[in-house]
């Protein structure tokens, strides 16, 4: 969902503080489950929407939909974004998004393929060839930087490592204190380093 051309005249960076941000949190959630390929619901926005928003009580559906699961549930999350070229592109938030901050997230780290991990295909972020035609392909802007903050959650393997040895599938294990810092180049390929207990 986009700003219709009409109110892309009248949207101005002084007007912005007094758009609605309903209208603001349904525009972002609304691009994001899209582009995800899955529902995804906040509670509430927060921020000075010049350069940043805060998205509290956040959760990410693990199918389609939130009755299939939830794959993510944050208490914050934080985006720092383009606002003038947000607005010259009447309302599209989400190449423009240049930081992401998941602050304390219950995550569902799930591996269904080789490439395929929380039912996206990473080897398709750098090359743009999807291994799995039923997950989206992502293009990620070339200088996003994601951090996460204090993550707990489960890892689930259904795929199984025959490179160390045999791993009775489907191997859990919870895991907690996830840190993780991740950038784009200009290649466009993801980079991270993570730590995790």
């Amino acid at each position: 969902m986009y700003l219709s051309a009409g109110d892309s005249f009248a949207f101005s960076i002084k007007d912005m503080v007094h758009y609605p941000r309903e209208k603001i949190k349904e525009i972002l959630v609304n691009q994001a489950s899209a582009a995800l390929g899955r529902e995804i619901s906040v509670g509430e926005l927060k921020g000075n929407l010049y350069r940043s928003v805060y998205l509290y009580d956040v959760q990410v559906s693990r199918g389609k939909t939130l009755a299939s699961g939830v794959f993510l549930k944050a208490k914050r999350i934080e985006l720092q974004f383009s606002l003038f070229r947000t607005i010259i592109s009447r309302g599209n938030i989400l190449p423009y998004i240049r930081v992401v901050k998941i602050v304390e997230p219950e995550i569902l780290v799930e591996r269904t393929g080789l490439n395929v991990w929380l039912g996206i295909d990473f080897a398709a972020l750098s090359s743009g060839n999807s291994t799995t035609a039923a997950v989206p392909k992502i293009e990620l802007p070339s200088d996003l930087k994601v951090s996460i903050i204090n993550g707990r959650g489960t890892y689930l393997d259904r795929w199984g490592w025959k490179e160390f040895g045999k791993i009775d599938k489907p191997f859990v294990e919870p895991f907690h204190d996830l840190n993780l810092n991740a950038a784009t180049g200009k290649d466009g390929v993801l980079k991270y380093q993570a730590e995790v207990k």
